[in-house]
C-alpha cells in the first residue's frame, strides 16, 4: 500500500472535528450540564471512527521499518509531550483563575489513543506470527470490556483501533463496497438511532462491563458504534466526492490536518472558559425553552469561531521548531 498522504483521511478528521467541537460547545454553553445533543448523537461513532483512522494509519507507521524504540518515541513526542506541556501550563494558569477543572478529562481521547497504540505496538513487536497477533487483538478487544475502570474509556477504544489497523493490514476497501450494502448499513444505523439515548453513552453509563454489567447496553452501544462508524465513512466519502475540488473540501481537509492541535487547544483552553462564562451568566436559563437555538445556531457558529482561533494559534506555534514540537507534537517546522 502506498504511504502517500490520502486527503480523504484529512477530510474525515475535519468533519469529525467539526462535529466534536460543535458538541463540546453545546454542552459548554449549557453550563456543562448533560443534555442530548449533537455530541450525544455523534460521540458514539465519532470517537470510535477517529480511533479507527488512527489504527489504520498506525499500520503504516509500524510497517515503515521503524524500530520498536522509534515507534514508542514517536507516540511520546506526538501525543504525550503536548498533553503534558498543556496540562502543566493550564494548571499553573488555573491557580490564578476561577477555572479549576481537570483538563486531562476533557481530552481523554488522546490519553486513550496513547495507551491503546502503545499496547498494539508492543503486541505487534512481541508476536511475530500474524495469526497469533490477530488472535491476540481479538482477545484483547473483548477482554478490554472487563477492564475494571472507566478511565479514558479504554474498554470502548481498543476495538476500533484494532479494527482500523486490521482493515489496512488486509487491504479491505470499504468505500468500494456495493452500493446496496452501503445503503443497508446506513438504514440499519438510522433505525438504531431511534433507540439511542443519553443514558447509553459512556459519559453517563460508563465503558467497563466489569463495573457496569448490563449486557444489553454494552452490546447495543458496540453495534451502534460499529454500524455508525461504517455509515459515517460512506456518507463522508460521498460528500468528499462531491466537494473534491471546491473551497469547502480544502477547508475541511485543512481542519483535519490540524485536528490534533485543535482538539488539544480547544479542550484545554477554550471549552472550560466557555463553560465558566455560560455558568456565570446563566445561559441555561435563557436557552431552557430555546434548545433549537442553542443546538443548531449558536453552538455551531461558536464552534467555527473556536476552530478558526485554534488554527491561528497553531499557525503561530509552528513559527518555531521548539513550540511546534512541545505544543503540537510536530518534529519539523512545517511552514
Amino acid at each position: 500500500m502506498s504511504n502517500k498522504r490520502n486527503d480523504f483521511f484529512d477530510y474525515m478528521k475535519g468533519c469529525l472535528t467539526l462535529m466534536i467541537v460543535w458538541g463540546h460547545c453545546t454542552t459548554a454553553l449549557w453550563g456543562g450540564q448533560n443534555i442530548f445533543n449533537i455530541k450525544t448523537f455523534s460521540s458514539a461513532f465519532g470517537m470510535p471512527l477517529f480511533m479507527g483512522i488512527s489504527g489504520y494509519l498506525l499500520f503504516l507507521s509500524i510497517n515503515k521499518s521503524k524500530t520498536f524504540i522509534q515507534l514508542i518515541s514517536d507516540k511520546v513526542l506526538r501525543v504525550l509531550v503536548p498533553c503534558l506541556i498543556w496540562e502543566l501550563i493550564i494548571s499553573i494558569i488555573a491557580q490564578f483563575t476561577v477555572v479549576k477543572d481537570l483538563r486531562f478529562l476533557t481530552i481523554w481521547y488522546l490519553w486513550a489513543y496513547f495507551v491503546c497504540s502503545i499496547g498494539l505496538i508492543v503486541c505487534r513487536k512481541i508476536l511475530r506470527s500474524d495469526t497469533l497477533f490477530y488472535i491476540a487483538l481479538a482477545l484483547i478487544s473483548v477482554g478490554m470490556f472487563l477492564f475494571p475502570s472507566d478511565t479514558w474509556y479504554l474498554s470502548w477504544m481498543f476495538l476500533p483501533l484494532a479494527l482500523g489497523y486490521s482493515i489496512n493490514a488486509f487491504q479491505i476497501k470499504i468505500t468500494e463496497w456495493h452500493i446496496a450494502l452501503k445503503i443497508g448499513i446506513i438504514a440499519v444505523f438510522i433505525v438504531l438511532c431511534f433507540f439511542y439515548k443519553y443514558d447509553y453513552t459512556v459519559y453517563a453509563f460508563g465503558s467497563s462491563y466489569f463495573l457496569h454489567p448490563d449486557f444489553f447496553v454494552h452490546f447495543y452501544r458496540t453495534v451502534y458504534s460499529v454500524v455508525g462508524t461504517f455509515a459515517a465513512v460512506f456518507v463522508m466519502h460521498w460528500l468528499y466526492s462531491i466537494h473534491a475540488s471546491d473551497r469547502i473540501h480544502r477547508w475541511i481537509c485543512r481542519i483535519g490536518k490540524d485536528s490534533l492541535g485543535i482538539y488539544v487547544i480547544h479542550g484545554y483552553v477554550m471549552i472550560p472558559e466557555l463553560k465558566t462564562i455560560a455558568q456565570r451568566y446563566h445561559f441555561h436559563v435563557f436557552f431552557e425553552n430555546k434548545m433549537w437555538l442553542l443546538n443548531y445556531i449558536l453552538a455551531p457558529i461558536t464552534a467555527i469561531v473556536l476552530i478558526l482561533a485554534c488554527m491561528l494559534i497553531i499557525h503561530l506555534l509552528r513559527k518555531t521548531k521548539v513550540t511546534s514540537l512541545l505544543f503540537l507534537g510536530e518534529k519539523k517546522k512545517t511552514q
